[in-house]
């Protein structure tokens, strides 16, 4: 599960601060195909509220949230949830942009983090463990039948 929340407002800038897997972060993480998203407002930040999580229509983002998209998981908008599709390509990138409020204000505010799909090792690990497999079996079968010969076996 990927983490990110909102932990405050820059004060130079007017940008989001977060934090993503309870480390701070500059809005750039990456999730697993198939794992859950979650957006949170850290309560007493400054912000009231995210309005809105949409993909940005741009070359080179990809909706990896297609089947199941950010939606608001509270009656305060403060929590949001959306899970990765299992079917994205490793590296595919989600630019987006996050609507928010600050305490006070009615005037909707905009950053724009990125996610991308983490890229999958396990594939490599089984394409690597047949041949690594067949290769130790067949050096055992080989060492067993030099033992035997040496001992005089017929076979």
């Amino acid at each position: 599960m990927l983490k990110i929340e909102i932990i405050g407002i820059d004060d130079q800038t007017g940008n989001l601060l977060i934090e993503v897997d309870d480390k701070p972060n500059n809005g750039n993480s990456q999730v697993v195909k198939g794992d859950i998203v979650q957006w949170k407002v850290r309560p007493g930040c400054g912000v009231n509220s995210i309005v809105n999580i949409t993909r940005k229509s741009i070359i080179g983002s990809t909706d990896i949230f297609s089947s199941n998209p950010p939606r608001s998981q509270n009656a305060q908008n403060t929590f949001w949830k959306a899970t990765a599709n299992v079917h994205s390509s490793d590296y595919d990138v989600y630019i987006y942009e996050i609507d928010w409020l600050k305490d006070g204000s009615s005037e909707v505010k905009k950053f724009d983090p990125i996610i991308s799909i983490k890229p999958t090792t396990l594939g490599l690990f089984y394409f690597l463990l047949l041949p690594v497999t067949a290769f130790c079996a067949f050096s055992a079968m080989h060492l067993m039948l030099r033992k035997k010969k040496k001992k005089g076996w017929p076979f």
